[in-house]
Parts: structure tokens; C-alpha cells; sequence
């Protein structure tokens, strides 16, 4: 009994064919982007990157420039500090 039970059920119930569509197979418009609504956004992002990029160069430029400011005006005054000395104007170090 249990056998006819479960067949009428089945059968009540039946089963879909993969073959046809399900509503949920079929997109709905507006799930997607268009190919100009992907083209503005990936315009849009490149122009940010740029904007970014252009921002940190400009940064790593002038801390670059400060750096080597520094760095070049201490090895100058090393170099003048030691011609000095060498000439005798300045007396030597630890003398």
C-alpha cells in the first residue's frame, strides 16, 4: 500500500524537464549592465587609478626631492669640512 501511495504522489507532483526553462533560468533586464554601462564604469575606474597614481607620484617626487636635499647639502658640508681641514683653515679633529 505504501508503494501506491508514493507512485500517486509522484505522479501528482511529477518532476520538470531540464530541457525547458525555469522563470528562474530566464534573466530579468535588469540584473545585467549594458556594453555602455560596463565601458562608463571601467572609464570611471581607470580615470580614479590615474587620479591615484598621479597623486602618490607627486608625493613620492617631492618626498624624493626633500631627501635628496638633505642628503646633498650634508655630503657637501662633509666635503668643505674636510677640504678645510685639509687646508689647515679649520685645526683637525681630536688634535
Amino acid at each position: 500500500m505504501a508503494r501506491t501511495e508514493t507512485k500517486t504522489q509522484s505522479s501528482q507532483i511529477g518532476f520538470r524537464d531540464p530541457m525547458t526553462p525555469d522563470r528562474h533560468d530566464i534573466p530579468i533586464i535588469g540584473d545585467f549592465y549594458t556594453k555602455a554601462e560596463v565601458d562608463a564604469m571601467v572609464a570611471a575606474a581607470l580615470d580614479e587609478a590615474r587620479a591615484i597614481d598621479e597623486a602618490s607620484m607627486r608625493k613620492h617626487n617631492r618626498d624624493a626631492t626633500i631627501i635628496s636635499m638633505i642628503l646633498g647639502f650634508t655630503c657637501l658640508a662633509l666635503f668643505l669640512d674636510g677640504t678645510l681641514r685639509l687646508l689647515g683653515i679649520i685645526p683637525p679633529f681630536m688634535a
